[in-house]
């Protein structure tokens, strides 16, 4: 596709792979742009989730601790805490193959480029 793309004299193609990598870059950054924007604020609500965990971790601590504490409501609060750890831990598994995905956009710009660059006669870069 690039090389239908890139036909003329050499300075026309020149100029389309100029805009053509600059359309990819604008286009691929905006997508290592929305997923870095959706990491951090993944980030944000494990932050949040694991200081809930402690609050309730130490709730259920001071309710056991409690000469009147409600076997129920220990019971409870001891059934949320471990769902929301599961969840906690389910999700920080999957975190490092959500940090993968800007790496994969901006390899993928890199090998385009290169692709651009031996469609115009130009050397690829080495990886």
């Amino acid at each position: 596709m690039i090389a239908e793309f890139l036909v003329g004299t050499k300075d026309e193609k020149q100029q389309k792979a100029t805009r053509l990598f600059a359309a990819l870059y604008a286009t691929l950054n905006a997508q290592r742009d929305e997923i870095m924007s959706g990491i951090e604020r993944f980030s944000r609500k494990q932050k949040a989730m694991a200081e809930d965990i402690r609050q309730k971790t130490q709730k259920i601590r001071q309710l056991q601790d409690s000469s009147n504490a409600d076997p129920a409501r220990n019971d409870e609060l001891a059934s949320e805490l471990v769902w929301q750890t599961r969840i906690f831990e389910d999700r920080r598994k999957t975190t490092s193959y959500v940090c993968d995905v800007p790496v994969l956009i901006e390899k993928r710009l890199f090998d385009l480029a290169n692709a651009i660059q031996g469609d115009i006669g130009a050397e690829p870069t080495a990886k």
